[in-house]
Protein backbone atom coordinates (compact mmCIF):
# COMPACT_ATOMS: atom_id res chain seq x y z
CA UNK A 1 0.00 0.00 0.00
CA UNK A 2 1.35 3.34 -1.66
CA UNK A 3 1.47 6.00 1.82
CA UNK A 4 1.35 9.48 1.36
CA UNK A 5 5.34 10.07 2.64
CA UNK A 6 5.99 7.82 -0.58
CA UNK A 7 4.43 9.94 -2.89
CA UNK A 8 5.93 13.22 -1.86
CA UNK A 9 9.38 11.36 -2.20
CA UNK A 10 8.53 10.68 -5.55
CA UNK A 11 7.26 14.08 -6.62
CA UNK A 12 10.17 15.80 -5.30
CA UNK A 13 12.27 13.48 -7.00
CA UNK A 14 10.79 14.03 -10.88
CA UNK A 15 11.16 18.00 -9.91
CA UNK A 16 14.77 17.16 -9.89
CA UNK A 17 14.40 15.48 -13.53
CA UNK A 18 15.23 12.56 -12.22
CA UNK A 19 13.92 9.03 -14.17
CA UNK A 20 10.78 7.15 -13.83
CA UNK A 21 12.55 4.68 -12.90
CA UNK A 22 14.79 6.07 -10.38
CA UNK A 23 12.41 7.82 -8.66
CA UNK A 24 10.19 4.76 -8.14
CA UNK A 25 13.07 2.40 -6.90
CA UNK A 26 13.95 5.95 -4.21
CA UNK A 27 10.43 6.18 -2.90
CA UNK A 28 10.02 2.50 -2.82
CA UNK A 29 7.57 1.64 -5.39
CA UNK A 30 7.21 0.23 -9.00
CA UNK A 31 7.26 2.15 -11.70
CA UNK A 32 3.48 1.01 -12.82
CA UNK A 33 2.91 2.83 -9.33
CA UNK A 34 4.84 6.10 -10.14
CA UNK A 35 3.20 6.27 -13.08
CA UNK A 36 -0.19 6.57 -11.57
CA UNK A 37 1.37 8.34 -8.13
CA UNK A 38 2.72 11.05 -10.81
CA UNK A 39 0.12 13.98 -9.96
CA UNK A 40 -3.18 14.35 -8.48
CA UNK A 41 -4.73 13.70 -4.92
CA UNK A 42 -2.46 11.91 -2.12
CA UNK A 43 -3.76 8.42 -0.88
CA UNK A 44 -5.21 9.74 2.05
CA UNK A 45 -7.20 12.26 0.18
CA UNK A 46 -8.67 9.51 -2.06
CA UNK A 47 -9.98 7.62 1.08
CA UNK A 48 -14.34 8.17 1.22
CA UNK A 49 -14.80 7.28 4.67
CA UNK A 50 -17.37 4.48 4.87
CA UNK A 51 -20.99 5.00 6.01
CA UNK A 52 -21.66 1.22 5.33
CA UNK A 53 -21.72 -2.04 7.74
CA UNK A 54 -18.95 -4.36 6.38
CA UNK A 55 -21.58 -7.05 8.43
CA UNK A 56 -24.99 -7.43 9.67
CA UNK A 57 -25.79 -5.57 12.93
CA UNK A 58 -26.06 -7.92 15.80
CA UNK A 59 -28.38 -6.07 17.75
CA UNK A 60 -30.97 -4.85 15.11
CA UNK A 61 -33.68 -7.12 16.09
CA UNK A 62 -33.54 -6.43 19.90
CA UNK A 63 -32.49 -2.45 20.16
CA UNK A 64 -35.74 -0.79 19.88
CA UNK A 65 -37.79 -3.36 21.96
CA UNK A 66 -34.98 -4.02 25.07
CA UNK A 67 -31.50 -1.64 24.34
CA UNK A 68 -33.15 1.80 23.24
CA UNK A 69 -35.52 1.67 26.02
CA UNK A 70 -32.64 1.26 28.89
CA UNK A 71 -30.79 4.04 27.61
CA UNK A 72 -33.88 6.78 26.98
CA UNK A 73 -34.36 6.12 30.95
CA UNK A 74 -30.66 6.40 31.84
CA UNK A 75 -30.09 10.49 31.84
CA UNK A 76 -27.03 9.86 34.22
CA UNK A 77 -25.44 7.47 31.53
CA UNK A 78 -24.83 5.09 34.01
CA UNK A 79 -25.63 2.19 31.98
CA UNK A 80 -22.75 -0.01 30.88
CA UNK A 81 -22.73 -2.22 27.73
CA UNK A 82 -21.51 -5.14 29.77
CA UNK A 83 -24.66 -4.70 32.18
CA UNK A 84 -27.19 -4.47 28.56
CA UNK A 85 -24.99 -7.88 27.08
CA UNK A 86 -26.02 -9.52 30.75
CA UNK A 87 -29.38 -9.08 30.42
CA UNK A 88 -29.70 -9.62 26.65
CA UNK A 89 -28.33 -13.01 27.39
CA UNK A 90 -30.60 -13.63 30.04
CA UNK A 91 -33.38 -12.59 27.95
CA UNK A 92 -32.34 -14.20 24.77
CA UNK A 93 -30.43 -17.42 25.75
CA UNK A 94 -26.90 -18.74 23.17
CA UNK A 95 -28.02 -15.14 21.06
CA UNK A 96 -25.66 -13.45 22.80
CA UNK A 97 -22.26 -13.69 24.89
CA UNK A 98 -19.74 -11.18 26.23
CA UNK A 99 -17.58 -11.60 22.85
CA UNK A 100 -19.68 -9.23 21.60
CA UNK A 101 -19.57 -5.82 24.14
CA UNK A 102 -17.23 -4.01 21.97
CA UNK A 103 -19.82 -3.70 19.24
CA UNK A 104 -22.44 -2.95 21.64
CA UNK A 105 -20.29 -0.03 23.02
CA UNK A 106 -19.92 1.44 19.68
CA UNK A 107 -23.47 1.23 19.26
CA UNK A 108 -24.10 2.93 22.68
CA UNK A 109 -21.67 5.41 21.76
CA UNK A 110 -23.51 7.18 18.63
CA UNK A 111 -26.78 6.46 20.41
CA UNK A 112 -25.69 8.50 23.17
CA UNK A 113 -24.38 11.82 20.84
CA UNK A 114 -27.92 11.32 19.05
CA UNK A 115 -29.92 10.95 21.65
CA UNK A 116 -28.68 10.81 24.93
CA UNK A 117 -28.46 14.01 27.15
CA UNK A 118 -26.64 17.32 26.63
CA UNK A 119 -22.94 17.08 27.39
CA UNK A 120 -21.73 19.57 30.15
CA UNK A 121 -20.63 22.31 28.74
CA UNK A 122 -16.68 23.62 30.12
CA UNK A 123 -15.23 27.13 29.61
CA UNK A 124 -11.89 27.83 29.34
CA UNK A 125 -11.01 31.06 31.76
CA UNK A 126 -8.67 33.83 31.12
CA UNK A 127 -6.31 34.51 34.05
CA UNK A 128 -5.20 38.04 34.60
CA UNK A 129 -1.82 38.48 36.49
CA UNK A 130 -2.15 40.15 40.44
CA UNK A 131 -6.82 39.40 40.10
CA UNK A 132 -6.54 35.37 41.91
CA UNK A 133 -5.46 32.93 43.65
CA UNK A 134 -6.92 29.61 44.74
CA UNK A 135 -6.89 27.23 47.66
CA UNK A 136 -7.71 24.27 48.92
CA UNK A 137 -6.76 21.08 51.39
CA UNK A 138 -5.85 17.78 49.69
CA UNK A 139 -5.58 14.93 52.11
CA UNK A 140 -1.47 13.04 51.21
CA UNK A 141 -2.04 9.82 53.60
CA UNK A 142 -2.53 7.74 49.84
CA UNK A 143 1.19 8.54 49.47
CA UNK A 144 2.14 6.26 52.45
CA UNK A 145 4.82 8.61 54.16
CA UNK A 146 6.30 7.15 57.15
CA UNK A 147 8.18 9.70 59.57
CA UNK A 148 10.11 7.98 62.34
CA UNK A 149 8.71 4.46 61.30
CA UNK A 150 4.57 4.75 61.28
CA UNK A 151 2.16 6.34 58.73
CA UNK A 152 2.32 9.68 58.33
CA UNK A 153 -1.08 11.02 58.36
CA UNK A 154 -1.32 14.76 57.37
CA UNK A 155 -3.02 17.13 55.02
CA UNK A 156 -1.30 19.62 52.55
CA UNK A 157 -2.56 22.84 52.56
CA UNK A 158 -2.03 24.41 48.32
CA UNK A 159 -2.37 28.62 47.91
CA UNK A 160 -1.71 28.80 43.81
CA UNK A 161 -2.05 32.13 41.53
CA UNK A 162 -4.34 31.49 39.18
CA UNK A 163 -1.99 33.64 36.20
CA UNK A 164 1.24 32.11 36.90
CA UNK A 165 0.91 29.02 38.44
CA UNK A 166 3.25 29.76 41.20
CA UNK A 167 2.38 27.76 44.43
CA UNK A 168 3.14 27.66 48.07
CA UNK A 169 2.41 24.75 50.22
CA UNK A 170 2.47 24.38 54.35
CA UNK A 171 1.26 21.31 55.95
CA UNK A 172 -1.92 20.42 57.78
CA UNK A 173 -3.82 17.93 60.33
CA UNK A 174 -7.16 19.03 59.55
CA UNK A 175 -9.40 21.48 57.71
CA UNK A 176 -9.43 24.25 60.83
CA UNK A 177 -9.40 28.05 60.80
CA UNK A 178 -5.99 28.05 62.29
CA UNK A 179 -4.01 26.40 59.30
CA UNK A 180 -6.42 27.74 56.98
CA UNK A 181 -5.12 31.47 58.48
CA UNK A 182 -1.88 29.77 58.57
CA UNK A 183 -1.49 28.79 55.16
CA UNK A 184 -3.50 31.69 53.90
CA UNK A 185 -0.68 34.13 55.03
CA UNK A 186 2.33 32.72 54.89
CA UNK A 187 1.64 32.38 51.14
CA UNK A 188 0.81 35.92 50.91
CA UNK A 189 4.12 37.28 53.05
CA UNK A 190 6.37 34.30 50.81
CA UNK A 191 4.82 35.75 47.94
CA UNK A 192 5.55 39.82 49.01
CA UNK A 193 2.01 40.75 47.29
CA UNK A 194 -1.79 40.80 47.97
CA UNK A 195 -4.33 39.36 44.98
CA UNK A 196 -7.45 40.90 44.77
CA UNK A 197 -9.32 37.64 44.78
CA UNK A 198 -8.89 34.48 47.08
CA UNK A 199 -11.22 31.69 45.50
CA UNK A 200 -11.65 28.84 47.43
CA UNK A 201 -14.40 25.56 47.97
CA UNK A 202 -17.27 25.98 50.83
CA UNK A 203 -14.59 25.01 53.20
CA UNK A 204 -16.27 24.94 56.89
CA UNK A 205 -13.12 26.72 58.19
CA UNK A 206 -14.42 30.21 56.67
CA UNK A 207 -17.72 29.46 56.20
CA UNK A 208 -20.72 28.64 57.98
CA UNK A 209 -24.44 27.11 56.42
CA UNK A 210 -27.70 28.98 56.08
CA UNK A 211 -30.40 27.89 56.79
CA UNK A 212 -32.81 29.34 54.91
CA UNK A 213 -31.42 29.05 51.47
CA UNK A 214 -29.58 26.31 52.41
CA UNK A 215 -26.27 28.00 50.70
CA UNK A 216 -23.58 29.28 52.48
CA UNK A 217 -21.47 32.49 53.50
CA UNK A 218 -18.27 33.54 55.24
CA UNK A 219 -18.14 33.80 58.87
CA UNK A 220 -16.62 36.83 61.36
CA UNK A 221 -13.60 35.25 61.39
CA UNK A 222 -12.59 34.53 58.09
CA UNK A 223 -14.18 37.53 56.82
CA UNK A 224 -12.11 39.48 59.26
CA UNK A 225 -8.89 37.89 57.81
CA UNK A 226 -9.68 38.57 54.43
CA UNK A 227 -10.67 42.46 55.09
CA UNK A 228 -7.22 42.79 56.99
CA UNK A 229 -5.33 41.89 53.48
CA UNK A 230 -8.26 43.73 51.04
CA UNK A 231 -9.08 40.66 49.20
CA UNK A 232 -12.51 39.75 48.22
CA UNK A 233 -13.58 35.45 48.27
CA UNK A 234 -15.29 33.52 45.84
CA UNK A 235 -16.55 30.28 46.76
CA UNK A 236 -17.74 27.82 43.77
CA UNK A 237 -20.98 26.04 44.26
CA UNK A 238 -21.53 22.79 46.99
CA UNK A 239 -20.36 19.79 45.22
CA UNK A 240 -19.19 21.40 41.66
CA UNK A 241 -15.53 20.62 42.26
CA UNK A 242 -14.71 21.47 38.73
CA UNK A 243 -15.08 25.26 39.62
CA UNK A 244 -12.53 25.51 41.91
CA UNK A 245 -10.14 23.49 38.82
CA UNK A 246 -6.94 25.51 39.36
CA UNK A 247 -6.30 24.04 42.75
CA UNK A 248 -7.53 20.90 42.23
CA UNK A 249 -5.30 20.34 39.15
CA UNK A 250 -2.82 21.71 41.09
CA UNK A 251 -3.10 19.08 43.89
CA UNK A 252 -3.57 15.98 41.28
CA UNK A 253 -0.17 17.38 40.05
CA UNK A 254 1.49 17.57 43.32
CA UNK A 255 0.53 14.14 44.39
CA UNK A 256 1.86 12.80 41.40
CA UNK A 257 5.05 14.08 40.92
CA UNK A 258 5.18 13.52 44.85
CA UNK A 259 4.26 9.98 44.41
CA UNK A 260 7.10 9.56 41.23
CA UNK A 261 9.87 10.91 42.99
CA UNK A 262 9.17 9.02 46.19
CA UNK A 263 9.88 6.15 43.89
CA UNK A 264 12.13 7.48 42.35
CA UNK A 265 13.96 8.17 46.16
CA UNK A 266 13.79 4.28 46.98
CA UNK A 267 12.27 4.75 50.30
CA UNK A 268 8.92 6.19 51.84
CA UNK A 269 10.66 6.45 55.18
CA UNK A 270 11.79 10.29 56.49
CA UNK A 271 13.16 10.60 60.06
CA UNK A 272 11.26 13.86 60.80
CA UNK A 273 8.42 15.84 59.66
CA UNK A 274 10.67 18.75 59.15
CA UNK A 275 12.92 16.25 56.40
CA UNK A 276 9.86 14.95 54.88
CA UNK A 277 8.90 18.87 54.37
CA UNK A 278 12.20 19.94 52.99
CA UNK A 279 11.78 17.01 50.48
CA UNK A 280 8.31 18.59 49.80
CA UNK A 281 9.68 22.09 48.84
CA UNK A 282 12.57 20.61 46.70
CA UNK A 283 10.08 19.40 44.58
CA UNK A 284 7.84 21.95 44.44
CA UNK A 285 10.43 24.52 43.77
CA UNK A 286 12.12 22.52 41.03
CA UNK A 287 8.85 21.18 39.09
CA UNK A 288 6.42 24.27 39.53
CA UNK A 289 7.74 27.37 40.60
CA UNK A 290 11.22 27.83 39.22
CA UNK A 291 9.48 27.37 35.50
CA UNK A 292 7.15 30.08 36.73
CA UNK A 293 9.25 32.88 37.49
CA UNK A 294 8.71 34.84 34.44
CA UNK A 295 5.01 34.95 34.54
CA UNK A 296 5.76 35.51 38.75
CA UNK A 297 7.47 38.56 38.13
CA UNK A 298 4.78 39.99 36.22
CA UNK A 299 2.50 39.27 38.25
CA UNK A 300 4.16 40.78 41.40
CA UNK A 301 4.05 43.75 39.96
CA UNK A 302 0.35 44.09 39.77
CA UNK A 303 -0.20 42.67 43.13
CA UNK A 304 -1.31 45.19 46.41
CA UNK A 305 0.80 45.77 49.12
CA UNK A 306 0.89 43.85 52.14
CA UNK A 307 -0.60 45.28 55.15
CA UNK A 308 1.87 46.35 58.61
CA UNK A 309 2.24 42.77 59.73
CA UNK A 310 0.11 39.48 59.46
CA UNK A 311 -2.96 38.96 62.04
CA UNK A 312 -2.80 35.92 64.66
CA UNK A 313 -3.49 32.85 63.39
CA UNK A 314 -4.70 30.65 66.81
CA UNK A 315 -7.75 30.99 68.17
CA UNK A 316 -8.54 31.69 71.75
CA UNK A 317 -10.29 29.19 74.13
CA UNK A 318 -11.61 30.04 77.44
CA UNK A 319 -12.43 26.14 79.00
CA UNK A 320 -13.97 25.40 81.97
CA UNK A 321 -11.72 23.88 84.40
CA UNK A 322 -13.72 21.98 87.33
CA UNK A 323 -12.67 21.50 90.39
CA UNK A 324 -10.28 18.45 90.32
CA UNK A 325 -8.67 20.47 87.42
CA UNK A 326 -9.84 18.74 84.30
CA UNK A 327 -10.52 21.11 81.48
CA UNK A 328 -13.78 20.21 79.34
CA UNK A 329 -12.38 19.83 75.68
CA UNK A 330 -14.26 16.87 74.38
CA UNK A 331 -17.43 18.44 72.44
CA UNK A 332 -14.55 20.41 70.55
CA UNK A 333 -12.62 17.58 69.58
CA UNK A 334 -15.59 15.85 68.31
CA UNK A 335 -16.26 18.74 66.01
CA UNK A 336 -12.92 18.51 65.11
CA UNK A 337 -11.32 14.85 65.34
CA UNK A 338 -8.86 15.47 62.76
CA UNK A 339 -6.74 17.58 65.48
CA UNK A 340 -6.31 14.04 67.78
CA UNK A 341 -3.43 12.80 66.24
CA UNK A 342 -0.89 15.63 66.53
CA UNK A 343 -3.00 17.05 69.60
CA UNK A 344 -0.18 17.96 71.73
CA UNK A 345 -2.20 17.16 75.22
CA UNK A 346 -2.85 13.99 73.18
CA UNK A 347 -1.26 11.45 75.62
CA UNK A 348 -3.09 12.75 78.41
CA UNK A 349 -6.78 12.09 76.93
CA UNK A 350 -6.14 8.48 77.82
CA UNK A 351 -7.63 8.15 81.24
CA UNK A 352 -6.45 4.35 81.82
CA UNK A 353 -4.64 1.79 79.94
CA UNK A 354 -7.77 0.02 78.71
CA UNK A 355 -8.48 3.03 77.23
CA UNK A 356 -4.50 3.16 75.21
CA UNK A 357 -5.11 0.13 74.36
CA UNK A 358 -8.27 0.41 72.75
CA UNK A 359 -7.16 3.32 70.87
CA UNK A 360 -4.07 1.48 69.39
CA UNK A 361 -6.85 -1.39 68.85
CA UNK A 362 -8.59 0.98 66.61
CA UNK A 363 -5.70 2.51 64.42
CA UNK A 364 -4.80 -1.31 63.72
CA UNK A 365 -8.42 -2.12 62.51
CA UNK A 366 -9.65 1.30 61.37
CA UNK A 367 -6.99 3.02 59.57
CA UNK A 368 -7.54 6.96 59.12
CA UNK A 369 -11.30 6.38 60.77
CA UNK A 370 -9.31 5.78 64.04
CA UNK A 371 -9.22 9.27 65.47
CA UNK A 372 -12.73 9.72 64.58
CA UNK A 373 -14.14 6.54 66.50
CA UNK A 374 -11.85 7.24 69.37
CA UNK A 375 -13.04 10.40 70.46
CA UNK A 376 -16.65 9.73 70.38
CA UNK A 377 -15.94 6.88 72.90
CA UNK A 378 -14.32 9.31 74.70
CA UNK A 379 -17.50 11.85 74.26
CA UNK A 380 -19.68 8.58 75.22
CA UNK A 381 -17.32 8.50 78.54
CA UNK A 382 -17.56 11.91 79.50
CA UNK A 383 -21.25 11.67 78.99
CA UNK A 384 -22.20 8.72 80.83
CA UNK A 385 -19.71 7.22 83.18
CA UNK A 386 -16.63 6.53 82.34
CA UNK A 387 -16.29 3.21 84.20
CA UNK A 388 -18.75 1.55 82.13
CA UNK A 389 -17.43 2.49 78.69
CA UNK A 390 -13.95 1.24 80.33
CA UNK A 391 -15.45 -2.04 80.91
CA UNK A 392 -17.16 -2.29 77.66
CA UNK A 393 -13.49 -1.93 76.11
CA UNK A 394 -12.09 -4.25 78.45
CA UNK A 395 -14.73 -6.97 77.26
CA UNK A 396 -14.31 -6.40 73.18
CA UNK A 397 -10.23 -6.05 73.41
CA UNK A 398 -10.50 -9.73 75.47
CA UNK A 399 -12.40 -10.97 72.43
CA UNK A 400 -10.49 -9.99 69.85
CA UNK A 401 -12.54 -8.98 67.43
CA UNK A 402 -12.42 -5.69 65.69
CA UNK A 403 -14.89 -2.99 67.35
CA UNK A 404 -15.68 0.93 66.76
CA UNK A 405 -17.83 3.32 68.30
CA UNK A 406 -21.06 1.84 67.55
CA UNK A 407 -20.09 -1.44 69.33
CA UNK A 408 -18.99 0.73 72.69
CA UNK A 409 -22.17 2.35 72.90
CA UNK A 410 -24.36 -0.68 72.62
CA UNK A 411 -22.82 -2.69 75.26
CA UNK A 412 -21.88 0.83 77.94
CA UNK A 413 -25.05 2.52 77.00
CA UNK A 414 -27.52 0.56 75.54
CA UNK A 415 -30.86 2.34 74.41
CA UNK A 416 -33.57 2.35 76.57
CA UNK A 417 -37.05 1.47 75.74
CA UNK A 418 -39.78 3.78 76.67
CA UNK A 419 -42.28 2.47 79.68
CA UNK A 420 -45.69 2.42 77.85
CA UNK A 421 -48.43 4.33 79.64
CA UNK A 422 -51.47 1.80 80.08
CA UNK A 423 -54.43 3.74 81.19
CA UNK A 424 -57.15 2.04 83.22
CA UNK A 425 -60.69 3.25 83.82
CA UNK A 426 -62.29 3.88 86.89
CA UNK A 427 -64.80 0.33 87.37
CA UNK A 428 -68.71 0.98 86.77
CA UNK A 429 -70.23 0.58 90.22
CA UNK A 430 -73.95 0.46 88.88
CA UNK A 431 -73.00 -2.80 87.28
CA UNK A 432 -72.69 -3.82 90.93
CA UNK A 433 -75.72 -2.02 92.31
CA UNK A 434 -77.86 -3.84 89.57
CA UNK A 435 -76.75 -7.26 90.99
CA UNK A 436 -77.64 -6.38 94.75
CA UNK A 437 -81.56 -4.88 93.48
CA UNK A 438 -81.63 -8.34 91.31
CA UNK A 439 -80.43 -9.93 94.93
CA UNK A 440 -77.86 -11.70 93.79
CA UNK A 441 -75.35 -12.71 96.58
Amino acid sequence: MVTDEQVRLLRRKRMKNETLQVSAAGAGMSERAARKWQKGLLPSERKRPRTWRTRQDPFAEVWEAEVAPLLGGDDAGIVQATTIIQLLEERYPGCYSAGQVRTLQRRIRDWRALYGPAKEAYFEQQHVAGREAAIDFTSCTELGVRVAGSLFRHLLFQFVLSFSGWRWVTLAFGETYEALVAGVQAALWELGGVPEVLRSDNLSAATHALKRTAGRMLNERFRAVLDHYGMISTRIRPGQSHENGIVEQAHHRLKSALAQALLVRGSKDFVSVDAYMQFVQALLDKQFNRPAQAKLAEERRLLRPLPSSPIPSFTTYRPIVRKWSTIRIIWSLVRKPGAFARYKFREDLFPSITFRLAYDALCAWRGDRADVEYVRILHLAASTMESTVQVALALLLEQGRPFDYATVRELAAPERHAVPQVQIAAPDLRVYDALVAAGVR
